[in-house]
């Protein structure tokens, strides 16, 4: 769902009866912006609050998920400095992080007379090489 919003107990139910059982507000744009800019991107999801489906849980408040998103970002600052010292030097030996180079070196298919001199600047900005500036 697109966020930050609160499900509505007849939405809930909608994603419950289709087998749902996690609500992320956000994750694929990011992750799609990501791979069209070759850099390696990993999601790590924390949970705010139960969805309005649970009767047994009181209604959604803003400070519940507040409270909650703080304890995540204390988690996740942990979280990203063990990945930091564990990922680092591997990413500087070359061992992982370069899977997705190159991978848009073949992804426009405007043909070379149809890209203006503007469009090639842009692109030659996030992946110089890619397409000679004429």
């Amino acid at each position: 769902m697109e966020g930050p919003a609160f499900s509505t107990r007849a939405e809930s139910r909608l994603y419950k009866s289709w087998g749902a059982s996690v609500i992320n507000m956000s994750c694929v744009p990011e992750s799609k912006l990501a791979r069209e800019a070759e850099i390696s991107y990993q999601m790590i999801c924390m949970s705010t609050d139960y969805d309005a489906w649970n009767e047994s849980e009181e209604p959604v408040t803003v400070e519940t998920v507040v409270g909650n998103l703080n304890a995540n970002s204390a988690n996740a600052h942990r979280i990203a400095e063990k990945l930091i010292e564990v990922l680092e030097p591997k990413i500087k030996s070359g061992e992982i992080g370069n899977d997705l180079q190159y991978s848009m070196q073949f992804s426009v298919s405007t043909k070379e007379e149809g890209r203006s001199r503007q469009l090639l600047e842009k692109m030659h900005f996030l992946f110089p090489g890619y397409w000679p500036l004429h």
